[in-house]
């Protein structure tokens, strides 16, 4: 199985993905307003460096709070998109 987590609720930017047994972790703190920007090519990189294509990832997590209303709705919307990529 393959999960892919996003964390965009805080200062800290947090994906990881877990494949099998191995994890794959991005972490990188700024501002609230740059994780829009900064979600999807943590993303790609994340998945890149996996070896794993978004259509063989079984399982999308993301943080719901406490925290930024406007990170969570960012989290949800980019999950969303990801996981209707065949």
């Amino acid at each position: 199985m393959t999960y892919l987590a996003i964390d965009t609720t805080n200062s800290i930017l947090n994906v990881v993905l877990r494949k099998e047994d191995k994890l794959y972790h991005f972490e990188k703190k700024m501002e609230k307003t740059e994780h829009s920007s900064s979600l999807m090519p943590a993303i790609e990189s994340i998945i890149n460096e996996a070896n794993v294509e978004i259509k063989d990832i079984d399982y999308f997590a993301v943080n719901v709070g406490p925290g930024s209303f406007t990170g969570v709705r960012i989290g949800i919307t980019i999950a969303k998109i990801y996981s209707s990529l065949e």
